[in-house]
Order: C-alpha cells, then sequence, then structure tokens
C-alpha cells in the first residue's frame, strides 16, 4: 500500500524535473570582432564588407561591418561554429569559432586550428593584386641578355661598320707596301739561304754574298 502511493509522487517529482529542465533557456552569447585592412590604403565602404557566420547545425548568419569595420553576432548558441569574412579586393582567413560553456569564446584559424587567435578578435585583411605589377625597363639587363646582344650587333652592323669604312685608294697603297715589305723579307731569308749554304757572312748593304779570296 505505502509502495502503491509513493509511486504517484515519485512520477510527479521526475515530471516536475522535466519540466523544470526543459523550461532552462537556452545559453547564448556574442561573437564579435574587428577587421583591420592594410595601412594607407582606402577604407573599403562598410555596406561591401560582409561576414558570414556559419553554425554547427547548418544555417548560417549574415551581417555587415560598421563605419569602424567591426562585426557583432547576437545569440550565437553554444558549439563549433565557421566565420567568413568577404570583401571586394580583399582577401580574409577563415576562422573557426568554438563557443563553449560559460560564455568562453575560442577562436583559430580553419586551416591551421592549433594557431589560436587571442581575444579581442582581430581578423587582418590582405589586398588582392588582380594585375601584375609593371616592372621598369632595364638598359643594362636587356644588353646583358642574348636578344640585346644581337639587337647591339646589328646596330653596330648598321651604324658604325660603315663609318669605319676604308677608302679604296689608300686600301690599294696600304697593299702595295705590304707587298714590298713581303719581297723584302723573302729576298733577306733566300740571302741568308746562300750564304750559310756557301760559307760567306751576308753582306751589310745588298745582302750579296761575299766570296773568299783563295
Amino acid at each position: 500500500m505505502g509502495i502503491r502511493g509513493a509511486t504517484p509522487l515519485m512520477l510527479a517529482l521526475l515530471g516536475a524535473v522535466l519540466a523544470v529542465g526543459a523550461a532552462a533557456p537556452e545559453q547564448l552569447h556574442t561573437v564579435k570582432g574587428r577587421l583591420l585592412f592594410p595601412v594607407g590604403m582606402l577604407q573599403p565602404a562598410p555596406s561591401t564588407i560582409q561576414v558570414l557566420l556559419l553554425l554547427e547545425d547548418g544555417s548560417r548568419r549574415q551581417t555587415f561591418a560598421t563605419s569602424n569595420s567591426s562585426f557583432a553576432f547576437q545569440r550565437v548558441p553554444e558549439g563549433r561554429h565557421t566565420l567568413e569574412p568577404s570583401c571586394v579586393g580583399y582577401m580574409f582567413p577563415s576562422l573557426r569559432v568554438d563557443v563553449l560553456p560559460g560564455g568562453d569564446i575560442r577562436t583559430a584559424y580553419a586551416e591551421f586550428p592549433e594557431q589560436a587567435l587571442p581575444p579581442p578578435l582581430l581578423i587582418r585583411a590582405a589586398q588582392i593584386d588582380y594585375f601584375d605589377k609593371v616592372v621598369p625597363f632595364n638598359l643594362m639587363g636587356f644588353l646583358k641578355s642574348p636578344m640585346g646582344m644581337l639587337a647591339a650587333f646589328m646596330l653596330f652592323a648598321v651604324v658604325v661598320m660603315p663609318m669605319l669604312k676604308v677608302d679604296p685608294e689608300e686600301m690599294e697603297e696600304y697593299k702595295k707596301e705590304q707587298q714590298q715589305e713581303l719581297l723584302k723579307k723573302e729576298r733577306a731569308v733566300k740571302a741568308a739561304a746562300e750564304a750559310a749554304r756557301l760559307g760567306a757572312p751576308v753582306g751589310a748593304t745588298g745582302g750579296g754574298v761575299r766570296q773568299r779570296k783563295k
């Protein structure tokens, strides 16, 4: 009889505990941070800075940055989420946001979870270069290249070599002088050979051979 009387009481207490647990509100927190753009660059308009929060349950939330490039997501449930900022002309890293019980929020790079980010959350932007930077022309580098050397040789052949052209009369006179010098050398060689054959010294003036007196 006592057991039967206690059973409804225990069921009532259990139902009350379950009702209190079900009525307990979910712990919600705030995820906030700020985007840092390169120094000296024009600050983008806040309406072009979008921040996306991908929740662990698959849903997503979206917000835009304020005038000082800060953002905030209210009523974020506990769990592991992903934060993805975006802006035209800039690139941001994807972040992993862990919202822990008690309101503790930890952030790290999504690709490198071991690299935790200290609070407050500051996300640096990198500018995207859509066009290659124009390299200034380097004359010395061009002349040292094969194409530069070929161009310099062609310029020398077309411009400089015609200026160095010798007069035909001077060239003919130069050839005659060279021929005379060559004949003199041939005569001297023949005289020396004849003198060596006869055993007589070569004359100082004519290069002829003097015969010995018997």
